[in-house]
Order: C-alpha cells, then sequence, then structure tokens
C-alpha cells in the first residue's frame, strides 16, 4: 500500500475523524505543452464518483445489468486566489462514471495560488465521493463528501473504498434537480471549497463546533442554475450530523410527501455502513439500503427500520433472500416497491 501522503478533515466510522489521501488519488502536477505558454500554471481537480455498479447478474442477451447512478458530469471548475482575484477555469468532456474519476485541468497565465473553487454541477446529477487536487506549485489538497452529511446537504454511503479501507460519504450535484425548493433532499447545483481549510497538517481532529464553522464559510453551496444562483445557508440546523458514531440519532417521523428516491436496493456487508444512521438524517437521498452488520434495512421513502429476517426474528421483519417485508403470520409481501434481484448492489 502507497503510505498516505495529505490527511484530510471528514467523518470516518460515523464520527469526525482524519482521511489519508494516497498518491493515487491525486492528480500528478500538470505541464504546459508549451515552455513559452502563457497559461502555463495549471489547476488540476479529481472528481471522483461514487455508488459503484454492479455486474454479477446477466440479462438475457448476455448483458451485465450494470446498476448505475452516482457517476454523472460537473460543468466547470473556477478558480479564485487568496485575494478573491478570479484566476480560470477548467472543463471536461468526460462523464465521470460510477465509482471511477475525471481530472479537470484549469490553465491560468496568473501563478497565484488557486485557494478556493467552485465546482459547478449539470443536468446530469453526481455523487461526489472525493475531490482532490493539485496546484501549479505542487501543492496537493483533498475534500470528502463527508461534509454534505456535516453541513446538511444530499449525500449517501459512497462505495469507495480509502487507504484506511473505510469509506466516505458521497455528496449530491446537480442543476436539474426534481426535487421542490425546501426539501432537504434536492442537491446544490453548486459548491465552493476554500482547500486548505479542509486540511489536517497535524493529524489534530477538530471539535464538531470547529468542523460546523467551516459550512458556510469554507464551504459554501449555491442553487446554481445556467444564469444564476443563490448562496444556501449552511450549516442547515436542524439537519446537522450528531456525533455519536452512528448509533441512538435523534428520531423523525415519517413523511408522507417523500417521494421513493431510488428503486433498487444497496445490501452492505461494511462494518462502517449503518442503515440507522442513513434512514434517520432527511437530506439523505438514494437506494433503499441494507446494513448486514448493524442488521437493519433502511426504507428510504419513509425513513422506517426493520430488523432483518433471522432464526430467532421471523415477523415483522426484512428478508434479504427475497428483498421483502415479512409481516407477523410469516407471509411476504412486497415492500413499497417490489424488489428484483437485478436491481440489487452487493457491498
Amino acid at each position: 500500500m502507497v503510505n498516505p501522503i495529505i490527511n484530510v478533515i471528514g467523518v470516518v466510522a460515523g464520527v469526525i475523524g482524519i482521511w489519508g489521501f494516497s498518491e493515487d488519488h491525486i492528480p500528478k502536477k500538470a505541464e504546459p505543452k508549451k515552455p513559452d505558454d502563457p497559461n502555463k500554471y495549471i489547476t488540476t481537480v479529481r472528481v471522483t464518483a461514487g455508488l459503484d455498479g454492479a455486474d454479477s447478474l446477466m440479462s438475457p442477451g448476455g448483458r451485465p445489468h450494470r446498476l448505475m447512478g452516482a457517476g454523472g458530469r460537473v460543468d466547470s471548475m473556477l478558480h479564485w486566489n487568496l485575494k478573491g482575484d478570479f484566476l480560470g477555469n477548467g472543463h471536461s468532456v468526460d462523464r465521470v462514471g460510477d465509482g471511477a474519476f475525471s481530472d479537470y485541468k484549469s490553465p491560468s497565465s496568473d501563478g497565484s495560488q488557486p485557494v478556493s473553487t467552485e465546482i459547478r454541477g449539470s443536468s446530469d446529477s453526481i455523487c461526489i465521493a472525493t475531490l482532490t487536487a493539485t496546484w501549479p506549485d505542487d501543492s496537493k489538497y483533498g475534500w470528502t463528501g463527508d461534509w454534505a452529511s456535516i453541513c446538511g446537504l444530499p449525500f449517501y454511503y459512497s462505495g469507495i473504498i480509502m487507504p484506511s479501507g473505510k469509506s466516505p460519504w458521497c455528496m449530491w450535484l446537480t442543476t436539474n434537480s426534481a426535487l421542490p425548493d425546501g426539501d432537504p433532499r434536492k442537491p446544490p447545483g453548486a459548491i465552493k471549497i476554500t482547500w486548505h481549510d479542509f486540511l489536517s497538517k497535524d493529524g489534530k481532529v477538530p471539535s464538531r463546533e470547529d468542523a460546523e464553522k467551516l459550512c458556510g464559510n469554507s464551504l459554501k453551496a449555491y442553487t446554481f442554475s445556467e444564469h444564476a444562483g443563490d448562496e444556501i445557508s449552511l450549516p442547515r440546523p436542524y439537519e446537522v450530523m450528531e456525533w455519536n458514531g452512528g448509533r441512538d440519532f435523534n428520531k423523525r417521523g415519517a413523511s408522507s410527501n417523500m417521494g421513493r428516491s431510488d428503486n433498487r436496493l444497496v445490501i452492505s456487508s461494511r462494518s462502517e455502513h449503518n442503515a440507522t444512521a442513513l434512514c434517520e438524517k432527511s437530506h439523505s437521498y438514494g437506494p433503499d439500503f441494507v446494513s448486514l452488520e448493524e442488521g437493519i434495512y433502511c426504507n428510504m421513502e419513509t425513513r422506517e427500520t426493520l430488523p432483518l429476517c433471522s432464526s430467532s426474528i421471523m415477523g415483522d421483519c426484512f428478508d434479504v433472500d427475497t428483498h421483502s417485508h415479512v409481516i407477523g403470520d410469516g407471509s411476504h409481501k412486497p415492500s413499497i416497491r417490489p424488489r428484483n434481484p437485478t436491481n440489487v448492489i452487493r457491498w
């Protein structure tokens, strides 16, 4: 394993912690094609999308079912220096695939450091697991989608494995959400990051209060459209994550107007994936979720949880094999929407 070279503040196993970004997570310093190119100062930002697909089941024609959804497009990257001077922007024609990454290069004739970057979404929504940047002076920085859960923006488990063996959240970004204004699951259209504020040089973990101060300051969010965008107030005080390791969250009742966010099912055996933590946050968004480690199923439409059926629990439980709710007499009835085995993602 490559040794981590930068430490980034995020949420590790449900509590605030430090992610170690290894060399293969970070783009290399970009050089101009010609030494005399006036736009020789190039900033590269790598966008990694979450929610890997699964292709173990084959369609009748022999093609694998790719269960995709978190991959998408980022429209552009805009950079500013410490004084607030605009340095330039970068685009990419590539679509970021599920569990994959794409690099956005931004050339500039100004060699000052691009301390702040605005990431603008597109109509093709994306769930961003990590962002890493390499500046023209070869300084390297990182950011994780965990900050969506901290600051009250829409998030989901990413399925991306870090060098520690654990996985961050991912943050949804799009300019084309069908969700109404005021819905906590509605993604921002753009975010702006001040890179160095998310770097932990001494390895110290900030307090909850210090972490929340970054929301709305070092991380800004916007309801961005093609022509304009309004800043979203962060953190959303009713959405801020409880720092208790994913257990005993403040409970909320089911909402009758949630609407199904996804008709697939994710089944995870990973210890850091907690279905209760996902279910009880009204700004989480994505497929229904099963945590085998916790023994809990989360219905993302109603925000209700069920224990998994077992030899000791045979009624009012969720059967992982049939993907259905078992009622008290032992018979099966479909959950909110019938499950199809080809629509199951296994982590």
